[in-house]
């Protein structure tokens, strides 16, 4: 359970960093639009359908990414509580040990 609860949050840990340098590596101008050489021929639009398509899978994977995290967080969240409830009830059988030959 140790070893589930270890990889799990070394997942989360990756993918916090790898967003973060992912946000560090992108440049300001970002949403500027690309300079596309003046061109009316087919290749031109044919470009610019392509960077729209990028942009599109772009946006689309930052929203993904963004779901990943918020899940991730959510999965660590659920196992904090469980280890807090796992020491609590160690807590109990432990006091109870102690009061049980009091009683006799």
């Amino acid at each position: 359970m140790a070893a589930s609860k270890l990889a799990i949050l070394s997942v989360f840990l990756a993918l916090i960093l790898s967003q973060i340098r992912a946000d560090a590596s992108v440049p300001a101008e970002e949403d500027e639009p690309v300079k596309l050489p003046r061109s009316d021929g087919p290749e031109s639009s044919a470009l610019k359908i392509e960077l729209d398509q990028l942009r599109a899978k772009i946006h689309s994977l930052k929203f993904d990414s963004g779901e990943k995290i918020k899940e991730l967080k959510k999965k660590n969240e659920l196992i904090e509580e469980e280890e807090v409830i796992q020491e609590n009830s160690d807590s109990i059988s432990s006091l109870q040990s102690e009061i049980e030959p009091l009683q006799d």
